[in-house]
Order: C-alpha cells, then sequence, then structure tokens
C-alpha cells in the first residue's frame, strides 16, 4: 500500500469497483490491481522571496568610504548618502528593493510502477514545486540490487518550461537467464536550481525476471454487505453515526497471495523498511520474491496483530454510482482464508492461511521476527461488520439513497 511506500500494489489486471446498493436513513441528524500507486500531484509550494539587501536608493544612512572631492567653494564633502530624515537613519528595508532571489524548486520522485518485468523499462516520475515558467534540469542517481540495468550511473532529466512533472525511463537488459527479483532505486542528486524532497527523495521499482511463468494471485473486492440501521459509535473521543457493513477480499487468480518473512521495521515511519516479501508460486513450484508491501503492527483498532496494509477502500456514492459522496477509507488486515469458492473458481488450492496455520499474524507478538499470511487461489478472506472500522461514517449525510463501494 507518504512518500510512494503506502503505494504498493501486486501485479495482475484492473478490476472495477464492486458496489452495493444501501439506502442510508440518518435520524436526528499490490494489490493485484484494485487500486494505483498512491502517488498523487505535489501541489505547489508558496514562495516565500528572500529580502534584498538594501542600496543607497533606499535612503539608509550609511558610512562614506569614498575620496572626497572638492566643490565649487572650496570645500570638500563626500559622496555617500544621508538620511533624509534628521532623527536618524532609516530601517532597513525600508525604500524599495532592487532585487529578489526565489527559492529553489523541491523536486520529489515517485515510481511510476512498483513492479516491472526486464522486458519493459523502469519508469519514475517526477515533481516540481514553485515557478514553471523556466526549464530546469535534475540529475538522477540510478543503482540497483541485482543484475537487470542495462546502465548504473547518473542520468539527467528535464522539466520543459511550463511542466510541473515529467518521466525518467531507466532501461533495462532483456535476456533469457533466469534471474532473482531485482531493485533499480533513482535518486535525485544535487544540482543547481533545485533541492530533493526531503520525503520523497528517492524511489525503488522492483523488477522481475520474464523467464518464468508466475501463477498470480489476482485480488477481487467483492461488494460489501451493509449490517442494519446506522448506529452511533464513540472513537477517537467523537460521536459519529456510522453505517456498519461486511467486507471480502476474493482470490481468483491462478496462484495465492502470500506475505512472508521479518516484519520488523528499521524506520518506524516506513511501513516498507522490513523484510517481508510478496512471493509468487512458479509453474516449477519454486517461489520468487517480488515486491515488499507496507506492513505494521496494529494496536489502534484492538486487533493487536500485524496487518497488510491499505488492502481494501471503501466509499460512498450517489445512487446512480456516479459521483463519490464520500471518499475511501483505505483499511488494513491480517490476510486469511476463510470461504472456499468454488462456484467462482475452477480449482480452488488447499486452504494454506488459517489462522493457526499463520499464528493469527502474531497476535500480541509486536516483536516477532517472521509473519506469514496470504490468501489461496479460489478463496475469500472475510472481515465481519463488528470489526473495527468496517463502517463508514455517516454523520453529516443527508437521508437518501447511496451505493457502499469498495476497491
Amino acid at each position: 500500500m507518504a512518500t510512494d511506500r503506502s503505494g504498493w500494489k501486486s501485479p495482475g489486471p484492473a478490476k472495477p469497483v464492486a458496489l452495493a446498493v444501501l439506502t442510508v436513513l440518518v435520524v436526528g441528524g499490490f494489490l493485484v490491481a484494485s487500486w494505483g500507486d498512491g502517488a498523487g500531484e505535489v501541489s505547489d509550494a508558496s514562495e516565500n522571496p528572500v529580502r534584498a539587501e538594501t542600496d543607497a536608493n533606499t535612503g539608509a544612512q550609511t558610512e562614506s568610504t569614498s575620496t572626497p572631492e572638492a566643490t565649487d567653494g572650496g570645500e570638500t564633502t563626500k559622496k555617500g548618502v544621508t538620511s533624509a530624515d534628521e532623527d536618524g537613519p532609516e530601517e532597513p528595508g525600508a525604500g524599495t528593493p532592487t532585487a529578489t532571489a526565489a527559492e529553489p524548486a523541491e523536486v520529489s520522485i515517485v515510481a511510476a510502477s512498483r513492479l516491472v518485468t526486464e522486458a519493459a523499462p523502469a519508469v519514475f516520475r517526477l515533481t516540481r514545486t514553485g515557478e514553471t515558467g523556466p526549464a530546469l534540469t535534475v540529475a538522477v542517481s540510478v543503482a540497483e540490487s541485482g543484475s537487470m540495468l542495462a546502465n548504473e550511473g547518473r542520468e539527467t532529466v528535464t522539466f520543459e518550461a511550463g511542466e510541473r512533472t515529467t518521466t525518467l525511463s531507466v532501461a533495462l537488459a532483456d535476456d533469457s537467464v533466469v534471474e532473482e527479483t531485482s531493485r533499480v532505486s533513482a535518486t535525485i542528486a544535487s544540482g543547481s536550481g533545485y533541492v530533493a524532497s526531503a520525503h520523497a527523495g528517492s524511489a525503488d521499482v522492483y523488477v522481475a525476471d520474464n523467464d518464468r511463468v508466475f501463477l498470480l494471485p489476482d485480488l477481487v473486492a467483492d461488494p460489501p454487505v451493509p449490517a442494519g440501521e446506522p448506529e452511533v459509535v464513540w472513537w477517537d473521543g467523537e460521536e459519529m453515526l456510522v453505517l456498519r457493513f461486511e467486507g471480502y477480499v476474493t482470490n481468483l487468480g491462478e496462484g495465492p497471495l502470500d506475505i512472508s518473512g521479518n516484519p520488523q521495521l528499521t524506520d518506524p515511519n516506513d511501513p516498507t523498511s522490513h523484510d517481508v516479501w510478496q512471493r509468487v508460486r512458479t509453474t516449477t513450484g519454486d517461489w520468487v520474491k517480488l515486491t515488499r508491501p507496507p506492513v505494521r503492527f496494529e494496536t489502534d483498532d484492538g486487533h493487536n496483530h500485524f496487518h497488510l496494509m491499505e488492502i481494501v477502500a471503501y466509499s460512498l456514492w450517489d445512487e446512480a454510482g456516479t459521483t463519490q459522496i464520500l471518499p475511501g477509507a483505505k483499511v488494513g488486515f491480517c490476510m486469511l482464508d476463510v470461504e472456499s469458492l468454488p462456484e467462482r473458481h475452477s480449482n480452488p488450492g488447499e486452504q494454506a492461511y488459517e489462522k493457526s496455520n499463520v499464528e493469527n499474524c502474531r497476535a500480541d507478538e509486536p516483536d516477532a521476527d517472521f509473519l506469514r499470511m496470504g490468501v489461496t487461489e479460489g478463496w475469500r478472506d472475510v472481515y465481519k461488520s463488528d470489526v473495527t472500522f468496517q463502517w463508514v461514517d455517516v454523520s453529516d449525510l443527508s437521508p437518501g439513497h447511496y451505493r457502499l463501494a469498495a476497491e
């Protein structure tokens, strides 16, 4: 599922938003394809021009260092400027500045897609703040932990005049050698007229070998099922009127969603700074690591175990399903096999991610050094309506007919 770190998605075909029709009566009051990379446009930063130094034309009293010159009367005077106000010198900056200096642009970088195969380039999207009038050339250092990059080193990319965003395409070496997944990193390097974003100055693209056949998961958000009338809840010190519902994530792909590894974060602000990977099975039966999804030990919702972050998003739409009324709330869960769906999948796998097998995502073990969770092909995870965050806040919603969406 901050930087581009919360925008993880797994490879696979895109799926339409699942909608459920409901009526709200207000009384008294990546993974496989369902979402994007989460990176939005960076808004303009307000420019605070640097105050220019005052010169002689401002009227500020200065000490002359010029050579005395003779006047017509034989007296001497100094070349300099004295205050027009005999009471004392004017404050610096009282006059009109003769020049201003604009702050340098802040440049951020994100991955256009977090996962590609070696047959495609690794594409990064750069965004600049401030003025877009002049062109700006930015240096980017490119490196990898693997052997799929055509050339390492420094690249340059230019924002043309008027451009807010631009892209950098990094060539990969497509070959017939079976290789492990590689990671290509792009980092904004120092240069003139810009600074690297403190929070999004680098980005990664994972590169999978295309000489294997992957059995990919295909996650679908089934339509949520409302659980009755809205109810009042207290959350985070506030009273809310919420509509509860049951939600689902179904795997209709050829292989399982498998998340495993050491979940301990090296950076508490980065939910991908761990050694947990999404693995995929191949037709030869081996497993290949693809991406590191965002994982965190959650206590705020009372679950007290590890979650795969932002696995599903819920939002509210008008009855026609064309206008969003309430924005989506992204929710994370411990992923499990709960229901088999032989009527929807031609060959469901054997249940591999039941609660006991994965130790309930290491419940009450925030220091656990190994985690495993997932959803087998032909199975789905179910999130009951009484689970925290299985709701939408309808406190300020007008009575009417709406659609509840999951993606």
